[in-house]
């Protein structure tokens, strides 16, 4: 018998996980947990992909994901092989890195999300100290733990670009950012004294799917499918029109010059950036839209950006200023 085939639609959100092969471990370092956040950042832009929740261990990791799109398996596809070629080759191994098909379980209500939000924090904390560890142990590590989302989350770390944190601290019931960070905190925090099989049991993680499992894509996506008001409320896309606008404000050129050929020029390419990660165009569209000859032009265009981001710390504060203005719109 073949595998169940995925349920893909446009604006589905999956829980998705995924295990290294034999539980064994896909992150030997930082180096190679920096490697995979370059990937995942560089997936999340190609494929219009937004991303609410991540969280590395050892042997493997957590993602919440929305594909507006309805695009997971190529946005996983994409992940994953690259990130398999980098530690193959860094690790002098080959073979499949990642056990099997990845986890992707599409998720539903608000109280859904805000426990399987939790649950996906607390996998380090759980995972990696005794149970013989105090409180304030616990919360210092969770605190501390830079390769989840939590810290973003909690206000203990920067906003980051490719992380939609908006949607899910919207549904802590507060006005002010600052304060639904203050709450969402104070919510992962409780959980911390509740066992393990606690935390399962509310987020729903491991326990049987019902009926709606069993029908058709379709049934499924009207049963599953309806995101929260307050994710549909931050969902909005920004228009290519506008994008191109403020593109070209930030970088004091006209904006006929962004549909134009120009070598070495960086307002076109973050008008690239800008239109796959806000306006959720695909490569193809940013192509037609622009006067690229090709996507893979447009695809060149992003990875170059990034790469000089890298190096030239102004640009990268202009880009990161574009896109944080956008999200916090949102």
């Amino acid at each position: 018998m073949g595998r169940k085939r995925r349920v893909e639609y446009e604006g589905a959100i999956y829980h998705v996980t995924q295990r290294g092969t034999g539980r064994g471990l896909i992150f030997m370092d930082d180096a190679d947990r920096r490697r995979f956040m370059e990937n995942l950042d560089l997936a999340v832009e190609q494929d219009g992909v937004r991303l609410y929740l991540y969280c590395l261990m050892s042997n493997h990791f957590h993602l919440l994901v929305e594909t507006p799109r309805g695009n997971l398996s190529r946005f996983m596809h994409r992940l994953q092989t690259a990130y398999t070629l980098y530690f193959n080759l860094r690790h002098d191994r080959t073979g499949h890195l990642m056990q099997g098909r990845y986890g992707a379980v599409l998720v539903k209500g608000d109280r859904y999300l805000l426990n399987l939000s939790r649950y996906i924090h607390l996998n380090p904390v759980k995972r990696e100290l005794t149970p013989q560890g105090s409180h304030r142990q616990r919360l210092a590590y969770l605190s501390g733990y830079p390769w989840s989302s939590f810290r973003v989350y909690a206000g203990l770390a920067p906003a980051s670009e490719m992380l939609d944190d908006k949607p899910l601290l919207a549904l802590m019931g507060k006005k002010q950012l600052a304060h639904q960070r203050a709450a969402y905190r104070r919510f992962v925090e409780t959980g911390l004294s509740w066992s393990w099989s606690r935390l399962e049991q509310e987020s729903g993680v491991g326990q049987p799917r019902d009926k709606a499992s069993e029908r058709t894509a379709r049934e499924e996506k009207t049963i599953l499918g309806t995101r929260s008001e307050a994710m549909r409320r931050v969902a909005a896309c920004i228009e290519p029109e506008e994008v191109v606008h403020r593109v070209a404000l930030a970088f004091g050129v006209e904006e006929e010059s962004l549909f134009r050929r120009a070598y070495g020029g960086n307002a076109r390419a973050a008008a690239v950036s800008m239109l796959m990660r806000h306006s959720r165009m695909t490569q193809r569209a940013v192509a037609e839209f622009l006067g690229f000859g090709t996507p893979v032009a447009v695809c060149r265009q992003a990875t170059r950006l990034r790469q000089r981001m890298a190096e030239d710390s102004e640009l990268d504060a202009v880009i990161k200023q574009l896109s944080a203005a956008w999200t916090s719109a949102g």
